[in-house]
């Protein structure tokens, strides 16, 4: 699982902190801590707020889950939607 983080300027120079709940810091840009499929911890791209880098991370996991498989993302939605009917395709039978 993806973590969000706020990276801000401290006295000893750049800072990262875990983004919980409540208010998110003033001034600060958030990235993404994961794990890329290789077992590598990694820092995303910069986000302008904790929302944006929290629907990133969920992206991100997704990803990640299908590299490791040896799948595109595409690819991994298709395995894991296999057996299941889509709403429109049953709502179309159904009328």
């Amino acid at each position: 699982m993806a973590s969000v983080y706020a990276r801000f300027k401290g006295p000893q120079g750049w800072e990262y902190q875990k983004v919980g709940k409540g208010r998110p810091p003033k001034g600060a840009k958030f990235h993404i801590r994961f794990t890329d499929a290789h077992g590598k911890r990694c820092w995303s791209q910069p986000f302008d707020t904790p929302h944006q880098a929290q629907e990133n991370a969920d992206g991100v996991a997704l990803a990640t889950q299908a590299a490791a498989q040896g799948l595109t993302v595409a690819e991994y939605q298709d395995q894991t939607n296999a057996g299941r009917t889509p709403i429109k395709v049953a709502v179309e039978r159904f009328l």
